[in-house]
């Protein structure tokens, strides 16, 4: 009575490798739908992309700007400033590259010379938002909570949708060790995020999260049923020695394997008898079941033995 070993039907595990492929493509789609367009040295292919629209049209000082800003991002900060400045030199009236301006002084480390460009911004144009946040990130850099979280609230008041500011509001608490104000602005930034997030792209959002469910829920029953598919196989072992060791020790095979478990033997040498068989399940019309909660069927005529699961029959 040797046990065979048979693998998983090809169209099981073919549906176990589908569900992890889709868990993998919905974890990477939910990492990847907040990241920004040049993430992960891409950074090149959008420079290059941006030069070639500006080559086809130099007046595009918007294609301009944006080289400017993926510059930056990248660390170029040189470059950056050059690309900043020729745009002002076409269109002094373009406030998005003094801010540019700004905020790569800012994170090359030149603070003393990014708040001097906020104040002149804000000189100029009171109601830039934008000055007043980049002054509220170079404080927060600093540890300075109260001052960011004077420009942090001087942003949103001119622009109350302004989410990094309240952002930034709610981090600034949190250094101060106020937890409930942090919390309020938080809040008051996802709002705003969602608001600002297009629904097609939400639902899209919720769809992949209930996907990604469903496969992992798929995966771990799947993965459980294995498990319980190798302890049915040990299982088997076990009844088949125990209908063997009965055979040998009386010649013939129990009317009903379930009596294993009452009939009794002595080990040589010990005064306690055992059990053939223990420590197995039993359903409610007291049957042996395997793990799967499916009875064992046996033939008391050839001491054979085998599971109803679909899949295990000939195990």
């Amino acid at each position: 009575m040797k046990v065979s070993k048979k693998s998983e039907p090809g169209s099981q595990r073919q549906r176990v490798f589908l569900w992890k492929n889709i868990i993998i493509i919905g974890l990477l789609l939910l990492v990847t739908c907040h990241l920004p367009p040049a993430f992960g040295g891409e950074y090149d292919a959008w420079i290059e992309k941006q030069r070639n629209i500006i080559a086809q049209d130099p007046t595009n000082l918007d294609a301009a700007y944006q080289l400017g800003n993926y510059l930056a991002w990248d660390r170029r900060y040189e470059e950056a400033l050059k690309v900043f400045e020729e745009i002002l030199v076409v269109e002094p009236e373009y406030k998005d590259a003094e801010i540019g301006i700004a905020r790569v002084y800012a994170w090359k480390g030149d603070q003393d010379n990014a708040i001097k460009k906020y104040l002149e911004i804000l000189l100029e144009y009171p109601k830039n938002y934008e000055a007043y946040q980049g002054l509220g990130l170079l404080a927060l850099w600093n540890n300075d909570f109260e001052k960011s979280i004077y420009h942090f609230k001087k942003a949103l008041a001119i622009n109350p949708e302004d989410i990094i500011s309240a952002k930034g509001i709610g981090r600034a608490y949190l250094g101060r060790g106020d937890r409930r104000k942090a919390e309020e602005y938080f809040t008051r930034a996802q709002i705003l995020e969602i608001k600002k997030t297009p629904l097609l792209f939400i639902l899209a959002l919720v769809g992949c999260g209930i996907l990604l469910i469903l496969a992992l829920l798929f995966y771990i029953r799947s993965r459980s049923r294995r498990q319980k598919k190798e302890i049915l196989r040990l299982e088997l072992k076990i009844l088949r020695y125990a209908l063997w060791f009965f055979h040998q020790q009386t010649g013939k095979f129990p009317l009903a394997m379930e009596s294993l478990l009452h009939e009794k033997w002595r080990p040589p040498g010990k005064k306690e008898e055992k059990p053939y068989l223990e420590g197995m399940r039993r359903g409610e019309r007291g049957f042996l079941i395997d793990p799967l909660g499916k009875r064992y069927w046996y033939n008391p005529d050839t001491g054979s033995v085998y599971s109803a699961t679909k899949g295990c029959e000939k195990w």
